[in-house]
């Protein structure tokens, strides 16, 4: 069983479900969401419709927000159940220990998405500290 971890200058219960940024296999992230979901844990993968073009055809298909990238809302105690699932590369955090991600980081994503703005994926994110 892991004990609680200072994280950040933060404690982490890990019996309390948190938010976690999940890194998967390039292109897996409906794969990695869906079995999840199968294995009871709350996930968040915030999709985009974008128009794809063809020589012969258009079609507008679902990309991820974040390529690479699943959330879930889990405790701690289920890390082994995520890391054990098959596209999961890790869990994002500090030093080895996951960081839980804000709460109101991912409801300001999900206002974003409901609210029908013209925006495009991030391709990218850069290492660096969590504020």
């Amino acid at each position: 069983m892991i004990e609680n971890a200072v994280i950040a200058h933060r404690e982490i219960d890990v019996a309390e479900p948190s938010w976690y940024a999940i890194y998967t296999v390039v292109r897996h992230e409906k794969s990695v969401n869906t079995a999840l979901t199968d294995k009871e844990i709350d996930t968040f993968l915030p999709i985009k419709k974008v128009l794809s073009r063809w020589k012969d055809r258009k079609k507008e298909i679902d990309i991820p927000l974040f390529p690479g990238y699943v959330f879930a809302n889990s405790s701690l105690e289920n890390r082994l159940k995520i890391l054990n699932t098959r596209g999961v590369i890790q869990i994002l955090g500090v030093n080895g220990y996951p960081t839980p991600v804000p709460n109101e980081q991912i409801e300001s994503i999900k206002r974003l998405l409901e609210a029908d703005l013209h925006f495009d994926p991030y391709p990218f994110f850069k290492e660096g500290l969590i504020s």
